[in-house]
């Protein structure tokens, strides 16, 4: 081997062990691992023959092919044909490149609301994965996929079924702020319901929660409004049989017309007040409440000592009007009532 050759792929070799250590410190993975896995990608450069230029190494020049790249990277998709690209770039930043810790395999991409990191949970936990949270999925759940390892973001209300290729594939699901999914289909009464904007599975038959198919729910608007056989809002049922509908949208409502002073015989008609007398609908007729009863008379002006009592003038000097109206004592004297001490009787000796 020529000695620039050589030196060229200590370069290489020196690059990886350096990078190598980097990333288990990064990941927890260990160093021996690490260095490991290094030396059997050393000893498969070594039994290249020729003064061929190394292809193995990290960056956006260099040519790979799955399997073939630093551990701390991935093959990927680039202008020039493929490139290794570092994962611990990718960890540290926001970019959606993914791959594995061994470098065994080539680079996946994210999908929308998911982040390549290291997996608190699920079949990938503590390797390299696509995650899921509430800071890249706020108005959606997150589900991990049995059968990757990968996390995914379903809106929530989106109507957009698990695609994950395990036991759930093709469940509907709900489920805001990140929070793990609701699997709605695991329930008889939800397979085709709505979501809540609260991120709730619900059956869709309410007009409160009215929707199917992983939809989100809607509200049907109206006065008498009714969630249909096929989880849409229909129109607002007629009222009751002796009500009419009356007002306009949204604030219609089913009144009586023969009773209801604000539509009396007919809608909008309004019985008026007058006086001290309030407007009435009686048999579709506009009336007026009965006048109220007359006060009662004013008291005559008595001459004192005089006092009106029983409607009359009395005295309340004297009994049975002592000091006031109905008021007996056993004696009174000018309205005031006096009770009379027994005298002793002497004995004589």
């Amino acid at each position: 081997m020529d000695p620039k050759h050589f030196d060229k792929l200590a370069e290489v070799v020196g690059r990886r062990k350096i990078l190598g250590g980097a990333l288990a410190g990064l990941l927890g993975l260990g160093t021996a691992r690490l260095a490991d896995v290094s030396a059997k990608g050393d000893n498969k450069k070594g039994k290249k023959q020729g003064d061929k230029k190394s292809k193995h190494k990290v960056g956006d020049e260099a040519i790979c092919t799955p399997g073939e790249c630093d551990p701390i990277g991935c093959c990927t998709a680039s202008a020039t044909g493929t490139s290794c690209v570092s994962l611990g770039t990718q960890l540290a930043g926001t970019q959606q490149f993914c791959g594995d810790a061994s470098g065994l395999g080539t680079c996946r991409t994210c999908p929308a609301g998911t982040h390549c990191g290291i997996a608190a949970s699920g079949p990938s936990t503590g390797q390299i994965a696509c995650i899921c949270d509430a800071g890249t999925c706020p108005n959606g759940c997150c589900y991990i996929d049995g059968s990757t390892g990968d996390a995914q973001c379903v809106v929530n209300g989106s109507g957009v079924p698990l695609n994950t290729g395990d036991f759930a594939n093709g469940f509907f699901v709900c489920g805001t702020g990140g929070a793990d999914c609701e699997l709605c289909s695991l329930f008889p009464q939800f397979i085709n319901g709505c979501c809540s904007a609260q991120g709730f599975c619900q059956e869709g038959q309410q007009a409160t929660n009215c929707g199917g198919s992983g939809r989100l729910c809607q509200i049907c608007p109206g006065t008498n409004p009714q969630c249909g056989p096929s989880k849409v809002c229909t129109a607002d049922a007629p009222c009751t049989a002796g009500l009419t509908q009356c007002g306009t949208a949204p604030n219609q409502t089913c009144v009586s017309l023969a009773t209801n002073p604000s539509n009396c015989g007919a809608c909008g008609t309004v019985c008026p007040n007058s006086g001290n007398r309030t407007g009435i609908c009686v048999g579709g007729t506009c009336g007026l409440t009965p006048p109220p009863p007359p006060p009662p008379p004013a008291a005559p002006a008595c001459v004192a000592p005089n006092t009106f009592c029983g409607g009359v003038c009395v005295s309340t000097l004297s009994n049975p009007n002592c000091g006031g109206c109905g008021r007996v004592c056993k004696s009174c004297n000018g309205g005031v009532c006096v009770n009379k001490k027994k005298k002793k009787k002497h004995h004589k000796h």
